[in-house]
């Protein structure tokens, strides 16, 4: 089992240090949502759908989601230390706030945790802030994930 990468003591001092915790911060979205790789791309219907770990354990009554809960304000808390904007910021605490919310649903919130993918979408966002500010100098993995998991990344 993967552990969770620790918190930094300090923001980001140079490049090297805000690609570590970039890093940490990509370890925590894609393993929550994309551990399960045998359950990774389920085809139904023509669909692939990607499920991961996080909607497995949906189907567990609020465990599943207080886990996602904590993940998801882990990887906002440590995005904060790159002093992103404070309405960046919100709207990624916003993301996991709806992810929880719809997730203690039955069975709406289950098949709703298929789709949506509230640390997928905040590392979207903090990929595109990160190269607003860095340009070529940190290298982001965001082509990794190709077109499974697509979010607009204005903010």
């Amino acid at each position: 089992m993967t552990q969770l990468p620790l918190p930094p003591k300090v923001s980001p001092q140079n490049v090297v240090d805000a690609q570590v915790l970039y890093e940490r911060i990509k370890t925590i979205a894609l393993w929550y949502y994309d551990n399960m790789s045998l359950l990774d791309s389920i085809p139904i219907y023509g669909y692939q759908l990607p499920i991961g770990l996080e909607a497995i354990l949906g189907f567990l009554p609020a465990f599943g989601d207080i886990i996602g809960l904590a993940l998801g304000m882990y990887q906002v808390y440590l995005t904060s230390f790159f002093d992103i904007p404070v309405n960046l910021l919100m709207r990624m605490i916003m993301h996991v706030l709806l992810d929880f919310i719809f997730g203690i649903l039955p069975v709406v919130g289950d098949l709703l945790d298929i789709f949506y993918k509230s640390n997928i979408y905040n590392l979207n966002l903090l990929e595109s802030w990160l190269s607003e500010k860095y340009g070529n100098r940190i290298k982001l993995q965001n082509n990794d994930r190709g077109n499974k998991y697509q979010h607009s990344r204005n903010y």
